[in-house]
């Protein structure tokens, strides 16, 4: 169930890239924010609204819900950094730096958060991070550090880690869906706010009635609302580090979706570089079940007893 759940979120978050180009062309990233994430509390406020989670009865207590605002704040903060660091630096260092989730995640994994780390991991890391970096063509394209950009870009990723943490933590006391309700729905107000006080006076409204009634930015709502639901699903069960790892296999995702929809090509290069990360994931999750079934298909031995 939850590699199920994981492998949704992954396909789910794949598909949202290619919309959500087409989505802040038109709208920009504010409005698109804006629109996606009002839609995706929507989404999550009526099923759990059909599902009777609201009654005070079934609520958690004042300490959880501070603890899923602080997720939503976590997760505004993160948004807002990456696209900041989008104006700020290349593109291709967005795509490298951005991947350094996993390595925080692993680091609080080990010494603050105690989660056992398979060794498989270690040798799947640098495979799909190879993978990636052919993928989004780092290895062709010059890379130079040192921007307030790359700080952004860094201090994001290390929040998508620590943010991970904080919902596994809370997912065990609180529906998941709840609590991503509470994360959409601080992110909904944040961005709203923001169009709001940044835009020129008179313009904000306008822009809005625009935004929401721009199609795809909708379609990013329902999409966003079904990655929230299955992504808590999978950080409630699995250990951080493993879904963050495996969340690699989203721009394999995105690169045939993009490939589909919006024409981009995938070259020799690229290919190989999802073939990489696709065997890394492969690894992450089939060595340790494989070993499994093995021991448990062992034949029993066989007993005997003497007679008295």
């Amino acid at each position: 169930m939850a590699y199920a759940a994981l492998a949704l979120a992954i396909f789910v978050w794949g598909l949202e890239y290619p919309l959500m180009k087409s989505a802040t062309a038109a709208l920009g990233p504010l409005g698109t924010g804006a629109v996606m994430f009002s839609g995706a509390t929507l989404i999550l406020g009526l099923q759990l609204g059909m599902r009777g989670e609201f009654r005070r009865a079934r609520l958690p207590d004042h300490r959880v819900f501070g603890q899923m605002l602080l997720i939503g704040l976590i997760g505004f903060f993160l948004n807002v950094a990456a696209l900041l660091a989008m104006r700020l630096t290349s593109v291709t260092n967005v795509a490298t730096l951005a991947r350094t989730d996993i390595l925080f995640s692993l680091v609080l994994a080990a010494l603050f958060f105690h989660e056992a780390i398979e060794r498989t991991a270690w040798f799947a890391l640098p495979l799909m991070l190879g993978g990636i970096c052919l993928l989004t063509g780092i290895f062709t394209t010059p890379f130079g550090m040192g921007s307030v950009g790359d700080g952004l870009v860094l201090l994001s990723a290390f929040l998508v880690a620590l943010n991970a943490f904080l919902i596994r933590h809370v997912t065990q006391r609180a529906d998941p869906s709840l609590v991503g309700f509470v994360n959409t729905g601080v992110n909904s107000i944040l961005f709203l706010t923001a169009i709001l006080v940044l835009s020129p006076r008179g313009e904000a409204l306008p822009a809005l009635g625009v935004a929401f009634r721009h199609p795809v930015a909708l379609v990013l709502g329902g999409l966003a609302a079904l990655f929230f639901m299955s992504y808590y699903v999978a950080l409630r069960t699995l250990p951080v580090w493993k879904v963050r790892l495996l969340m690699l296999l989203i721009p394999v995702v995105a690169a045939v979706a993009g490939w589909i929809w919006l024409s981009e090509a995938i070259t020799m290069v690229k290919a190989l570089g999802m073939a990489l990360v696709c065997a890394g994931a492969a690894g992450v999750i089939l060595v340790k079940h494989m070993a499994q079934l093995s021991k448990n298909t062992q034949p029993v031995g066989k007993t005997t007893c003497k007679a008295m």
